[in-house]
């Protein structure tokens, strides 16, 4: 991973990027429950032994990652089927409900909608909206499987979240064909990795000064915001277009941001503390400082037009289990 320790300069100013923000803005999203279980950054309460695997490999886990993201390509997946924008949306806001309900591990959401845009790109069959019910379902089964540690079984899927309307065998054979098309391929990359990896350079590289500054809990809810706005994001397929290293840069920024906006308890010493880490880790991420700031825009504009959604994916913003503070 990084190492936030080496010496760094910017011009750099994330206020700069508060004014596309309208105060409104940030306070809802600083308002809004995010629809998953509480997140804890696992850095604060993890052994010994653990960090010192994190410290020892970290850097390799990100070079390795980076290899990952640059196998994935951007691809109008959607313009090679009858299966509208909506549908997807749909089907993403569904899936949050779903994990939100059996408290899944965070990156299986994220992991799921891999699956299923890896899917739509690959499959050599031209799908339609009633389709996307069944290969949703699957989706979630393979990703519960891949990534919880109580996963998901059968009765779950068939009866509890698809009402019996497919049936085992139906539900199995949608499962090889979904596994063949997508090569087996279950490793890997999303937004929510990013976000983690970030986060845990910053907590493994300055356990005492988080400590000594006292801003641990300013971290978690940075990572609880950032993971907000990167399901968020997964709503809208355009997305995809972006890295998801520079999609959990943004999301950071944008979370510190609001945090700024509306702690009581962030003092100029802990922001700039925390604003000289998003500096670096930009620089080192080979992304310009403008890069972030357009997405960082086009994904203020999404959340400022998200009402439009609200008909088609309503849980996001319904599915309740820890609320933003």
């Amino acid at each position: 991973m990084l190492n936030i320790h080496k010496k760094r300069t910017s011009s750099f100013h994330c206020k700069e990027f508060t004014s596309e923000m309208s105060k409104e803005t940030a306070q809802h999203i600083s308002n809004t429950k995010i629809a998953s279980k509480p997140v804890h950054i696992s850095v604060f309460d993890m052994s010994r032994e653990d960090a010192h695997l994190i410290e020892k490999y970290g850097a390799n886990v990100f070079s390795f990652s980076l290899e990952l993201e640059a196998m994935t390509f951007p691809s109008n997946f959607l313009s090679r089927h009858s299966l509208k924008s909506e549908s997807r949306t749909k089907m993403v806001d569904w899936m949050i409900k779903i994990f939100s309900s059996y408290a899944s591990e965070p990156g299986t959401f994220f992991l799921c909608v891999n699956i299923l845009d890896e899917y739509l790109l690959r499959t050599s069959y031209h799908l339609y909206d009633e389709d996307i019910h069944l290969i949703g379902m699957v989706c979630v089964f393979i990703a519960s499987k891949m990534e919880d540690i109580s996963p998901l079984k059968m009765t779950n899927i068939k009866t509890d979240i698809g009402h019996d309307k497919f049936s085992e065998k139906t539900i199995l054979r949608k499962e090889r064909e979904i596994l063949k098309v997508i090569d087996f391929n279950l490793v890997s990359i999303h937004t929510y990795d990013f976000i983690r990896i970030f986060l845990y350079d910053l907590c493994i590289n300055n356990t005492q000064k988080l400590q000594f500054y006292k801003i641990e809990e300013h971290i978690r809810t940075i990572e609880k915001i950032s993971i907000y706005l990167a399901k968020m994001i997964a709503l809208d397929e355009t997305y995809d277009k972006y890295r998801h290293s520079l999609k959990a840069l943004t999301c950071i920024v944008i979370a510190f941001d609001i945090l700024r906006s509306h702690s009581k308890t962030l003092d100029k010493e802990k922001e700039s503390f925390i604003r000289e880490w998003i500096i670096f880790i930009i620089k080192q991420s080979g992304y310009t400082e403008k890069n972030v700031e357009n997405l960082y825009k086009k994904v203020v504009q999404f959340y400022k037009n998200i009402d439009k959604y609200s008909d088609i994916a309503p849980c996001l913003g319904k599915c309740i289990e820890s609320e933003l503070k």
